[in-house]
């Protein structure tokens, strides 16, 4: 792992770690996922929506992967509403199906599910995932949770990428799941 990376990611750490203080995630004892792996056993939630207009939440999330890009010394993400859709119906459908993956229980990844939806203009595409069942800052949670793991701080600190767009979809159960999907538009 490059050096510069190492000292920015403690940086980060460090930081999200007061924020963290603010979240009652540890005294409630919910369990909270990132990626494919979860901290406790998962109870799949019962899907009745709640609410899927997040956009704002999203809007959040977007706003902190930028800070953090600038920390970095990256260029800012562009928002990008079409990758939002992908983002929101992929969100969608892991809580109604119940499941928390990259790849859908048909097996099909990101790149299927965006030609699907009719986005295609991309060279590169990639995505982060988060869940979780705890009350605070959504953004901060996300945020501080794809920066403790390396393979989603990659992804995050990325300067390939160009676009984003976020979804967040919430049901009844109090599961939140999140999705970005990042871009490298043609």
């Amino acid at each position: 792992m490059d050096l510069n990376l190492l000292r920015l990611r403690v940086a980060l750490l460090i930081a999200f770690l007061f924020a963290a203080l603010t979240v009652n995630r540890i005294a409630l004892g919910r369990p909270i996922g990132v990626g494919n792996r979860l901290t406790q056993d998962y109870e799949p939630p019962i899907p009745i929506v709640v609410s899927t207009n997040f956009h704002g939440e999203g809007r959040s999330v977007f706003n902190k992967i930028n800070i953090q890009r600038r920390i970095a010394g990256i260029d800012p993400l562009v928002w990008d509403e079409r990758l939002s859709e992908v983002a929101l119906a992929y969100s969608k459908k892991m809580s109604s199906e119940s499941f928390f993956s990259h790849i859908d229980p048909s097996g099909r990844l990101l790149p299927d599910r965006a030609i699907e939806i009719g986005v295609s203009n991309w060279a590169r595409i990639g995505e982060n995932l988060f869940r979780t069942n705890a009350f605070g800052n959504l953004a901060d949670s996300a945020t501080e949770e794809w920066i403790g793991s390396t393979s989603h701080l990659e992804n995050l600190l990325d300067d390939a990428w160009t676009h984003t767009g976020v979804g967040v979809h919430r049901v009844s159960s109090g599961w939140t799941y999140v999705v970005q999907v990042y871009s490298l538009k043609v």
